[in-house]
C-alpha cells in the first residue's frame, strides 16, 4: 500500500464506518484495539491515532 491513499467508506444506519482490511493489515490493527479520532473541522479531516501512542511526543 502506498504511503498515502484515498479509500471511500460508507456510514451505515447506526453511524458506523468500517476500516477496510487493507488499512487494518497495513497498520497492524487488531480486534479490540483502541483508536482516537481528532477532527480538523475547518478542513473536514479526521485523523486517527492509536490508543497507546495518543498524547506521546515523538
Amino acid at each position: 500500500m502506498p504511503s498515502s491513499c484515498c479509500i471511500q467508506v460508507t456510514v451505515d444506519e447506526k453511524g458506523r464506518i468500517v476500516l477496510p482490511a487493507t488499512i487494518r493489515r497495513t497498520l497492524g490493527l487488531e480486534k479490540g484495539e483502541k483508536l482516537y479520532l481528532d477532527m480538523v473541522i475547518s478542513e473536514n479531516i479526521i485523523v486517527m491515532r492509536r490508543g497507546e501512542t495518543y498524547g506521546r511526543k515523538t
